[in-house]
Order: C-alpha cells, then structure tokens, then sequence
C-alpha cells in the first residue's frame, strides 16, 4: 500500500470566520505578528485571534516576517 497519505488539519467551527475574513481581506497575508510583539502567527492560532485588529501586521511569507524582524511563535504549529 503507498504511503503518499495526506494528513488534513480541520479548524474548530469558532476560528473559521477568523480565517474567512483573514483569506478575503485584501491586505492579508498567510501569517500575521503584532505590532506589540516580535512573533509571527497564523490567523487562526490563539496569539493571532488575541490580537487586537488595529495591531496586526500581515506577512505574506515567512521570509518576509522574519525580514520584519519576527520570529515563529512556538505555539502556533507548523510554523518554521
């Protein structure tokens, strides 16, 4: 049997209108830090939904983060 199986990550009903928004909001990006602080998030991880909306800097790439000068939130998995 293959072993070319894909895992699929289901968000929870309560983060989906996070990520509705965050994916047609034409400023968005793929990941989102704070202006008060030096880590970078997915809009769906909880440092992301604590985030107050007049704070949030989006990134549409990590490399762009981290030339921002943020770094990964270690809470928030899958990020590197």
């Amino acid at each position: 049997m293959p072993s070319d199986a894909k895992t699929v990550q289901t968000l929870p009903k309560s983060n989906e209108a996070t990520v509705i928004k965050a994916l047609n909001n034409d400023k968005a990006g793929l990941l989102v830090g704070s202006k008060t602080s030096d880590k970078y998030h997915y809009p769906w991880c909880s440092g992301a939904l604590r985030m107050k909306e007049e704070n949030k800097i989006w990134f549409k790439s990590a490399e762009e983060a981290r030339a921002a000068g943020y770094t990964p939130a270690g809470n928030c998995k899958g990020l590197e």
